[in-house]
C-alpha cells in the first residue's frame, strides 16, 4: 500500500513539473492529453454532438484549446466524433470542464453513437480534413457531415445519401402503430448540402468523389 502511495505522489510531481514547462497561453488539448496532463471523456448524443468531460491531472491552472480537427476516440463499435467548432477554456487545478460539443461522425460504416456509447482520449484528423473543418465551420451539420465522410471514407454523393436516411415512426392520430416499420422519408443530407460541401472541398483543392 505504501508503495502505491509513493508511486502516485511521484507521478503527480512528474506531471506538475511537465505542466510548469508549458509555454504561456492556450495549449492544444491533444498535446496536453499525450503528455498525460489532462483526461478527455465523452458520451454520445446523436450524429451531431457529444457531451465531453475534460479534466486536469495537474495542480496548476491550464489554458486549453480544442482545435479544428480534434476527434474523440470511440471506446466501442461506433464512430469517432470530430469537433465542428474551436473551443478555448481555462481549466482549474485538478478541475473538470463539461461541454456539449457539436461534432460530426467519422467512419461511416460504423453505427452512429448514442447516449450509451463512450469516448476516451483525443487525437487529430488528417490535415486535409482539418482544413475542411476550418473552412466549413459556419455551415450546418449535414453539410459538414457530407464533407467529412467524403474525406474519411471516400464516399460519393449516392453513398452518403444511402447511408443516412430520415425515418419517421408510423402513427395514427399521433399514436405509434405497434410493430410497424419506420417510414423512410428519403436522404437526410440533401443534394444542395452536398453541393456546398463539394464547393468547399473543391475550393481547397482537396480531391473528393462528391
Amino acid at each position: 500500500m505504501a508503495f502505491i502511495e509513493v508511486f502516485k505522489n511521484w507521478l503527480q510531481v512528474r506531471r506538475d513539473r511537465e505542466a510548469e514547462k508549458l509555454p504561456d497561453g492556450y495549449i492544444d488539448i491533444v498535446v496536453l492529453y499525450k503528455k498525460g496532463l489532462v483526461f478527455a471523456k465523452g458520451t454520445g448524443q446523436s450524429i451531431t454532438d457529444i457531451t465531453a468531460q475534460i479534466g486536469s491531472r495537474v495542480r496548476k491552472p491550464l489554458k486549453v484549446t480544442v482545435s479544428h480537427g480534434t476527434y474523440f476516440v470511440s471506446r466501442g463499435n461506433h464512430q469517432n466524433m470530430v469537433t465542428r467548432r474551436k473551443y478555448q477554456f481555462d481549466l482549474r487545478p485538478m478541475g473538470v470542464e463539461r461541454i456539449r460539443v457539436p461534432a460530426s461522425c467519422i467512419n461511416a460504416s460504423l453505427p452512429i453513437p448514442n447516449e450509451k456509447d463512450r469516448f476516451s482520449g483525443v487525437a487529430h484528423v488528417s490535415r486535409n480534413l482539418q482544413r475542411f473543418m476550418e473552412a466549413a465551420e459556419g455551415e450546418d451539420a449535414m453539410v459538414i457531415q457530407a464533407g467529412v465522410w467524403a474525406l474519411t471514407d471516400g464516399y460519393s454523393r449516392q453513398r452518403i445519401q444511402a447511408t443516412l436516411r430520415t425515418r419517421r415512426v408510423q402513427s395514427v392520430y399521433g399514436i405509434p402503430i405497434p410493430n410497424a416499420a419506420d417510414r423512410d422519408d428519403g436522404p437526410a443530407i440533401s443534394n444542395r448540402q452536398i453541393d456546398i460541401a463539394k464547393g468547399i472541398l473543391d475550393g481547397l483543392r482537396i480531391r473528393n468523389n462528391l
